[in-house]
C-alpha cells in the first residue's frame, strides 16, 4: 500500500468518501521547491507592485516573481558603465626580524 492510499484510507475514516479524499490530497502535498535562481542573493529593498508598500528581502529568502524580476534588473549593468578599480598600495618586503624593509 502506498503512502497516498494510506492517506486516502485515513481520510475515509474521518468520514470523507473516495472523491472527497482524492480532492483533499493535492492540497496537502509538499510545496514546490524554489529554484536556486529565485533565491535572494543580497538585501533587496523594493516596493510591492499591488500594495505600494516597501518590502525588504534578505539573502537566502525565496522571491516572488515580481521581486525576482526586480533583482534581475538590478544585476544587469547598463552598457558602457564600468566600475573604477582602486590602485593597490605597494607592498613592502619584511626582513628577518619582522620589521619592514625601512627598519620601522
Amino acid at each position: 500500500m502506498t503512502a497516498r492510499e494510506e492517506r486516502v484510507k485515513e481520510l475515509q475514516v474521518l468520514g470523507l468518501d473516495d472523491e472527497e479524499a482524492e480532492a483533499v490530497l493535492p492540497s496537502q502535498a509538499a510545496p514546490r521547491r524554489v529554484s536556486q535562481a529565485r533565491i535572494c542573493t543580497d538585501y533587496l529593498n523594493t516596493t510591492h507592485p499591488e500594495t505600494g508598500l516597501d518590502v525588504v528581502f534578505v539573502p537566502g529568502e525565496a522571491l516572488p516573481e515580481w521581486a525576482y524580476a526586480d533583482q534581475q534588473a538590478r544585476r544587469v549593468a547598463p552598457e558602457g558603465d564600468t566600475l573604477p578599480i582602486a590602485p593597490r598600495k605597494p607592498l613592502r618586503a619584511l626582513d628577518a626580524d619582522r620589521k619592514t624593509a625601512d627598519g620601522k
